[in-house]
């Protein structure tokens, strides 16, 4: 090899992250140097792309395997709904198609992330960033919907309709930690080195269409890109394991029992009808005053936090205090890839594989 040459062990141990994001001051790399990085670049982008294409093939495939097996134990509706869900979703997920997607994924060396540690504060104001986020996210999905005349449909709430702890337990803590662990800690650690804004904005997209819901993919996106950021900051997943099921949580079990204590009150659009004698009449139900009582708190809570987001959001854009690193080699070796790097054969593979999944979605309910 020639004595300039950066080879991909080279490449492994370019740290990314060592600064203020000011240029490092290294020699100048070549053209010849800079092929090979935009070449590992491609590779890395490509085999992640194809890691999780396999993840999705796999789990669609288990799933529907297991499904067929056990149907003729599906009597019970107890038992069977335990056993369905068990062989329907936690083994062909947890169990076939995670071990297999690292199987591939680990064939692209990570980089090695700084530690940073985060008050709780500033946790706090990320959580609050994320509210704005999501209900923007909902309401894109939503017009949308509407304009294609489709039902917009939350898999979450659909999954907990009838939630036992199995299904919670799934929704609100082993989802968000296979979830961070495959789209921040696997893909980020193997695409950071080559520029964090692009390392961010891939695995964000790669999480939103993995939802396989056209709808659910603007708030998984925009989720997506901020629990990236945290942890392309930090270096800890456990931060944004913690935000993953936070948010979970709040979407799925605390906005059923919202759903709930809306039916039982008769709705909230009926509380603005109300004179006072029959306000006071709702209150003195222990039952509806109860109810009563979570939708204000809930309502103030949410308010709050979205309020929070939107300031912050504003105060921190304006400040351009949201920045990531940048590299000597990402700055000149990588400014002609463009969208090279999120158009390659194992990102169009799952690409492909999320639009025959929107398509059925939609048409094939």
């Amino acid at each position: 090899m020639e004595p300039n040459m950066i080879s991909e062990a080279d490449i492994d141990r370019i740290d990314i992250s060592n600064g203020s994001g000011d240029t490092p001051t290294t020699q100048e790399v070549d053209e010849e140097n800079k092929k090979i990085i935009r070449k590992t670049a491609l590779k890395a982008y490509s085999t992640m792309g194809f890691a999780v294409f396999i993840f999705g093939i796999v789990e669609i495939a288990a799933s529907v395997l297991f499904q067929l097996g056990i149907s003729p134990f599906l009597k019970d509706k107890l038992s069977g709904e335990i056993i369905k869900y068990v062989f329907g979703i936690i083994i062909p997920i947890y169990c076939i198609a995670l071990p297999v997607f690292y199987m591939i994924a680990k064939r692209i060396r990570p980089q090695e992330s700084h530690k940073e540690k985060m008050s709780f504060g500033k946790l706090l104001g990320f959580w609050a960033m994320c509210m704005p986020v999501m209900y923007l996210g909902n309401i894109i999905g939503t017009v949308l919907s509407r304009v294609i005349n489709q039902d917009s449909v939350n898999s979450i709430e659909v999954l907990l309709q009838e939630s036992s702890l199995i299904q919670v337990v799934t929704v609100c803590v082993l989802g968000p930690i296979v979830e961070e662990f495959v789209f921040r800690k696997t893909i980020i650690d193997r695409t950071r080195r080559y520029g964090e804004k692009y390392a961010i904005f891939f695995s964000a997209l790669l999480f939103g269409l993995f939802h396989f819901n056209f709808f659910q993919f603007f708030y998984a996106f925009g989720l997506g890109a901020v629990f990236g950021y945290i942890y392309i900051k930090s270096g800890k997943i456990q931060y944004t394991m913690g935000l993953h099921m936070l948010i979970n949580f709040m979407g799925s079990v605390l906005a059923q029992k919202l759903i709930k204590a809306e039916e039982i009150i008769g709705g909230t659009q009926e509380l603005a009808r109300l004179s006072d004698d029959q306000m006071r009449n709702l209150l003195s139900d222990p039952q509806k005053a109860l109810a009563f009582g979570y939708i204000t708190l809930y309502s103030i809570m949410v308010l709050i936090l979205v309020i929070s987001g939107i300031v912050l959001w504003i105060v921190n854009l304006h400040r351009k205090s949201l920045k990531c690193n940048e590299t000597y080699e990402y700055k000149f070796a990588m400014q002609k890839m463009g969208l090279k790097l999120f158009v390659n054969f194992g990102t169009v593979m799952f690409y492909l594989l999320a639009v025959i999944m929107f398509i059925s979605a939609l048409f094939f309910k």
